[in-house]
């Protein structure tokens, strides 16, 4: 059995797509030009969705998770962590918070802080209607940095975190 690297390939077919429109680019009209732009962004927005679910379920299942309560969870399959991603877009774009929590993708709702987070969910019967996320202090630091600095804080502990993302659902939504 072979082994592909599907990031590695993605990104391979993601330049060998460029290159073939640079080449292309003085034939075609310019409305084709914009249209192939938007089907290179979306496929490489696709591209970091799967990374990042593919981190994160991996992150995930490494932490101990000792919650016995049956509607409390740490997610561990993606079918959960893309309705988490959902419920986020839906929340913020209910309560006009788009322009401070964007979209990656339309109708989903993260970002390069979810490789490093333990992302919890609230069930009630069996649908997601409350999340939040604890991220790990990482290589990309914490998002609050880009306000405040926490390297003090980092000389003190050993581990550091922030919580984000916090969504409830009041209501179910159309």
């Amino acid at each position: 059995m072979t082994y592909i690297n599907k990031y590695s390939s993605q990104e391979l077919l993601k330049e060998l797509i460029k290159k073939e429109m640079s080449n292309q680019s003085g034939f075609l009209p310019e409305v084709f030009k914009e249209e192939q732009d938007k089907a290179i962004d979306f496929f490489t927005k696709r591209v970091f969705l799967d990374e990042m679910i593919d981190s994160c379920l991996e992150f995930n299942k490494k932490l101990k998770w000792n919650h016995n309560d049956k509607n409390i969870g740490l997610t561990t399959t993606a079918e959960d962590l893309v309705e988490v991603f959902k419920l986020r877009s839906d929340v913020y774009t209910s309560i006009n918070y788009q322009d401070e929590f964007p979209d990656t993708i339309s109708g989903l709702n993260f970002d390069k802080y979810e490789q490093n987070s333990a992302v919890i969910y609230y069930k009630s019967n069996n649908i997601i209607t409350g999340t939040t996320r604890l991220i790990f202090d990482s290589k990309f630091k914490l998002p609050s940095e880009e306000k405040y600095s926490f390297d003090e804080i980092r000389k003190q502990y050993n581990t550091i975190g922030e919580l984000s993302r916090l969504i409830v659902k009041k209501k179910l939504m159309d």
